[in-house]
């Protein structure tokens, strides 16, 4: 008999994933939520059985996992439970006894089905939903509700091996048009924050990640700041042009544009 644990803790390991490769070609490309990887199996005495990265065990009777009970004895599957517009902090709360949240879960690896046809084809005939697809063509920009991509090789001779999260850091300037004062702790009542975006709106943002010395002379003389381009570094950027994890690098004395081919 199949050591469930076991297969699970060799399974979840293998969806740590690896780093992007540069240059290395990939079959499929998937968009990443901020959501807890789980794996789901249906033992053969048909018990159902739900473990997280940690190996804890959650049962199969709330509302998210419904579905999933049309595995059948042997089947499993491997997905991600997140929190619609939340984060993955708050997907503990969708399993408590009483949940706080609401959850939803995507499918992104059927053992034996290598194509995303036919993982589409297996997730219809369970009800299931599957991963979002993207395009090569563009690994900069995420819709809101994703936190980045994993490229699949699926010819890799033991998958789900051959998988590469893809979190690119980039940067961009920036031009400060407003201020956030910190209301509490350490900070309290310096400014910690600004709002910055390009001259053409394409990225905007709220920065943080100032020294103290740059937050207490921000605070003092606001106005030498505003207006003032400085450079940022982030990890993709959102549709609505919000960019993900923006922090603060330096102060470009030597731009009075946002244009990156200045």
């Amino acid at each position: 008999m199949v050591d469930i644990r076991s297969h699970a803790r060799t399974v979840l390991d293998s969806v740590k994933i690896y780093v992007y490769e540069e240059g290395k070609e990939y079959q499929h490309i998937h968009l990443k939520r901020d959501g807890w990887c789980m794996y789901v199996c249906r033992d053969f005495e048909g018990k159902m059985h739900m473990l997280t990265k940690n190996l804890h065990h959650k049962t199969c009777d709330q509302e998210w996992s419904h579905n999933l009970e049309r595995l059948k004895p042997g089947e499993w599957v491997l997905g991600e439970l997140y929190v619609p517009g939340g984060t993955s902090q708050e997907v503990s709360s969708v399993l408590k006894e009483e949940p706080s949240k609401e959850g939803e879960f995507e499918v992104f690896y059927v053992p034996y089905v290598h194509t995303m046809e036919g993982l589409f084809e297996w997730c219809d005939d369970h009800y299931l939903n599957a991963v979002g697809l993207c395009s090569a063509a563009d690994l900069t920009t995420i819709p809101e509700g994703y936190e980045g991509y994993v490229l699949k090789n699926t010819y890799h001779p033991n998958v789900p091996y051959g998988w590469m999260k893809h979190k690119p850091i980039m940067t961009a300037d920036v031009r400060i048009t407003d201020f956030k004062r910190a209301k509490e702790g350490k900070w309290d009542g310096l400014i910690g924050s600004y709002y910055a975006k390009t001259d053409d709106g394409y990225i905007s943002c709220w920065c943080s990640g100032m020294s103290e010395e740059l937050m207490k002379d921000m605070t003092a003389h606001p106005e030498k700041y505003l207006n003032k381009v400085v450079e940022v570094h982030y990890q993709l950027r959102y549709v609505t042009g919000k960019i993900r994890h923006p922090r603060f690098i330096r102060i470009r004395e030597d731009k009075d544009t946002t244009d990156a081919g200045t």
